[in-house]
């Protein structure tokens, strides 16, 4: 946008040189984004060759859900899926297209989200950095590397639909489009709840303005585009659309959260006994402290996702026209970093989320997405096993795996959090151009 803004204002003072100047400018454009394209594509296709798609049986839990609103099922009514409705939305492409043959389709699916939110941090970077183009690549090869690093799960569950439609949102935000990003936001929500803990960047302009009328626009498109997938559901399945919600809020502290690392290493020491369960599908922690330490989750993480918001809102790096991006990538990665420390439930895939946004932050934010990344893989799947059935000498390992990974999340949560209070220059000097 910053390079377009300088072609139309050379264009007016000289149209034959510049001309020549937009053209130039569009063919490095044309060669940067046929390179991103082929890099993306012989980096998926040797991971698919040489690693598969992905581990686990999540796509095949996928398929039951599709097969059975297919064949006539109700969901919420007949059979009780764990996630929102919009996901269901995501989970019948593949299986129209493929019938029991689900995998592939499914995989293809993702692809597509993949490649759009690879796009999207390349434009993301270019509006960051408009004269850099070192950076631009960096956070694109960033994105490559460390998503490639998370190739048990990036193709495997459906964690990069949401992901890639909430990044879209954050680039319209505080444009003229800012209204179709919060409708965005709502479509992401529709599919996962985690989204929406983003909205309040939407409303804040409103606020500093003074103007309550002026949040009813985003505020109605992120409802309406939460709300899309309802027709599909609503008069079969009334109220029961909401089963998910309960499911999710009876489940403990799971295995890979940051209070669940806390009770392990507790229990490590000889200071709490804690102890591994299965439930609602998925391993967690128990016992001990661990009742002490849910309750602290509680509030922990409504004060973690929302302090990056409300300190970016004082300092005034969410205000359009104009508006800072590097303030709403900023508050928006601590936001999420907050809402991965501070939930009771950590799930690998969920590492997919903050990638995109951890690379957009600098170069210290790539290496904390590929170390993150990496250290994720190295406990799931790798140390798995030995790590849910206490197996010495590996148990001790994977434990280190998971303190490393939760310390390098709660540590660049930190650093952002320091970044917003100090609002640096540089996140004045950032900013989106305005159209007039």
């Amino acid at each position: 946008m910053h390079c377009a803004s300088e072609a139309w204002d050379g264009l007016r003072r000289n149209p034959g040189l510049s001309l020549l100047s937009a053209a130039s400018i569009g063919v490095s454009l044309y060669v940067l984004g046929l390179f991103l394209l082929l890099a993306w594509a012989l980096v998926r296709g040797v991971q698919l060759y040489f690693a598969g798609p992905g581990f686990g049986h999540d796509p095949f839990e996928y398929l039951s859900y599709a097969r059975a609103w297919g064949q006539g099922a109700a969901p919420y009514r007949d059979f009780h899926p764990e996630y929102p409705p919009g996901a269901l939305l995501l989970f019948m492409p593949p299986y129209l297209a493929g019938g029991p043959a689900y995998v592939n389709p499914f995989v293809a699916e993702m692809a597509l989200f993949d490649a759009c939110t690879l796009g999207l941090v390349f434009a993301f970077a270019r509006r960051l950095w408009p004269q850099s183009t070192p950076r631009h690549v960096a956070a694109a090869g960033g994105y490559l590397v460390a998503t490639a690093l998370l190739q048990p799960l990036l193709y495997w569950r459906f964690d990069l639909a949401p992901t890639a439609l909430t990044l879209g949102a954050l680039f319209l935000a505080g444009t003229p489009w800012s209204a179709a990003g919060a409708l965005l936001l709502g479509v992401s929500a529709s599919m996962k709840v985690w989204p929406l803990a983003l909205l309040p960047l939407w409303l804040a302009p409103a606020y500093r303005q003074r103007s309550w009328r002026a949040a009813v626009v985003p505020g109605a498109c992120a409802a309406a585009g939460l709300l899309l997938p309802m027709p599909f559901f609503i008069l079969r399945a009334n109220t029961g659309m909401l089963e998910f919600l309960r499911f999710q809020s009876e489940r403990g502290l799971q295995l890979e959260s940051c209070w669940a690392n806390l009770a392990l290493l507790l229990d490590a020491v000889g200071a709490s006994r804690a102890s591994i369960t299965y439930h609602h599908g998925a391993f967690h922690v128990q016992g001990g402290a661990t009742p002490l330490l849910q309750a602290v989750a509680r509030p922990a993480i409504v004060a973690l996702t929302f302090a990056p918001q409300l300190i970016a809102h004082a300092r005034g790096a969410l205000t359009p026209p104009g508006s800072a991006t590097r303030g709403w990538v900023d508050a928006s990665a601590a936001s999420l970093l907050g809402l991965l420390v501070g939930s009771s439930v950590l799930s690998p895939q969920f590492m997919i989320w903050l990638v995109p946004l951890l690379v957009l932050v600098d170069a210290r934010g790539i290496a904390v997405a590929v170390l993150v990344a990496a250290l994720t893989t190295a406990l799931y799947p790798v140390l798995y096993n030995p790590f849910v059935t206490r197996q010495a000498p590996l148990y001790g390992l994977a434990l280190s795996c998971l303190s490393a990974r939760n310390f390098l999340l709660a540590a660049a949560y930190a650093a952002l959090i320091v970044r917003l209070l100090r609002n640096a220059p540089a996140a004045k000097a950032d900013t989106v151009p305005s159209s007039g």
